[in-house]
């Protein structure tokens, strides 16, 4: 299990090897988070453990950077504004494309140019 160069404590406690692992993940996930309001940091409890049980070797930084925003399985537990959510995002962004514009009343034979 990868150990912190430091000890690192919250709220006056120092964290277990799993612990300060997850922390140090879920801080980076939150600092790469475009939409913050969006994540739900409880989700960690569940997610951190998983992916620490496979890249628990790893610098934690380094895990999240390399698999932030994939979430898999867990997404739903980090963004529950977005459960269920399984839409391809480029099939959601064409639906919301604006019409185009409508056609103006000159044929194109009365173009006097």
């Amino acid at each position: 299990m990868w150990q912190s160069p430091t000890p690192i404590s919250y709220r006056g406690r120092e964290l277990s090897d799993l612990e300060a692992w997850v922390f140090v993940f879920a801080n980076t996930w939150q600092e790469l988070e475009h939409d913050p309001e969006d994540l739900r940091m409880a989700g960690f409890n569940v997610f951190g453990p998983a992916v620490a049980a496979k890249h628990g070797d790893e610098d934690p930084a380094a895990v999240a950077r390399r698999l932030y925003p994939e979430a898999g399985e867990y997404n739903d537990d980090l963004y529950p504004a977005h459960a269920g959510d399984d839409a391809d995002p480029l099939e959601t962004a064409r639906a919301e494309e604006p019409a185009p514009p409508p056609e103006f009343g000159l044929p194109s034979s009365d173009v006097p140019f």
